[in-house]
């Protein structure tokens, strides 16, 4: 028997892309939003508080007490951007790059976001570090991002943390390093980054800088499964499917792969697709397999179209019908993404 295990997705939203953490950039938020946050602030920013004005900018993003307004938070960030506020230009190069409330430029946004990293603003370092591991407003420089994520990662920035021991896992923009990249796991785990229990776990499960063992593997996945990441719910699904720690539960790996499988984690459709295939952990369904198999098949797992085709010949046409319409429906649940290999 055969099933698959998880490589590393990387994912894109506009210019900012993550290899860990929570599939999109961490997103700053008002430090003390009071009931009426928007009039606390109003007076000291048109007063020219740069700080003012970054809050009440955030107050406006995500509509906190008022009614969501990009075009206002522009305004107010771009304010408190010019006067050097790092959070501001920060936040100013994010909207821009994502084309929230104004056209989108990748570079325009990318010079913002290099202002506030190199007044030393983590979650700026970090995001201009992802601009150049992914070459979006800059060329691509893997050594330049391995650069950046370490002048946050020394800050205690967890989700650099977690990216720069990808880094050094990989050998992108640094020497290959098992160690480096357990002990910047370790760390990201130690602010109980979701990410970072993912990652760590994958190295105890590999046996990649520290002796193999599925117990620890397992125990970190579940940290990081039970806050909603994909890869990790996968990844319970397949040691539970194989019985890497003695304990084969069938009902289990169908469980936790659902779990990720309602995300659009490719991999756990495709497992998940085989266990009502071949009705194990699951009562046997040609029909939930088909659905599955085609959602695997979107996500190109190798097979599924294959599969999906071979099971559509077997259903009456009334539930290939049936299943067609649920597809076209279907929408992925929130949850948390990794980054993956290729």
């Amino acid at each position: 028997m055969t099933f698959a295990l998880p490589a590393w997705r990387a994912s894109l939203l506009a210019a900012i892309v993550v290899c860990a953490g929570t599939g999109a950039m961490a997103q700053d938020k008002p430090t003390s939003p009071p009931i009426n946050a928007a009039a606390t602030y109003q007076a000291a920013a048109e007063k020219g508080d740069a700080k003012a004005q970054t809050e009440l900018a955030m107050i406006y993003l995500q509509g906190i007490g008022v009614l969501k307004d990009e075009g206002k938070a522009l305004e107010w960030f771009t304010k408190a951007a010019e006067k050097g506020e790092a959070r501001a230009q920060h936040q100013l190069g994010l909207m821009i790059g994502r084309g929230q409330g104004t056209e989108q430029d990748y570079e325009k946004g990318r010079v913002w976001i290099e202002k506030a990293a190199t007044a030393g603003y983590a979650p700026a370092q970090h995001a201009l570090a992802q601009l150049y591991r992914q070459g979006v407003g800059v060329q691509k420089d893997m050594t330049k991002a391995a650069e950046w994520f370490t002048k946050a990662a020394d800050q205690g920035y967890a989700l650099s943390q977690t990216c720069l021991g990808r880094a050094y896992r990989l050998g992108q923009g640094v020497q290959q390093d098992y160690k480096k990249a357990l002990d910047l796991f370790q760390k990201a785990s130690a602010q109980d980054e979701p990410s970072g229990y993912y990652n760590l776990g994958y190295m105890y499960y590999k046996g990649w800088g520290v002796p193999q063992d599925y117990f620890q593997a397992e125990a970190n996945f579940r940290k990081a499964a039970v806050k909603g990441v994909d890869e990790a719910q996968n990844m319970l699904g397949v040691i539970y499917h194989r019985g890497d720690t003695g304990n084969r539960d069938l009902t289990q790996a169908a469980q936790w792969y659902r779990r990720a499988a309602d995300q659009g984690f490719g991999v756990a459709q495709m497992n998940l697709a085989t266990l009502y295939r071949d009705g194990q952990g699951v009562g046997k369904d040609v029909g939930e397999a088909y659905f599955w198999f085609s959602l695997a098949a979107k996500e190109n797992r190798t097979g599924a179209d294959k599969q999906r085709d071979q099971i559509a010949a077997q259903l009456p046409p009334a539930e290939l019908a049936e299943m067609n319409k649920r597809l076209s429906e279907w929408k992925p649940s929130n949850g948390i993404s990794e980054g993956k290999d290729g």
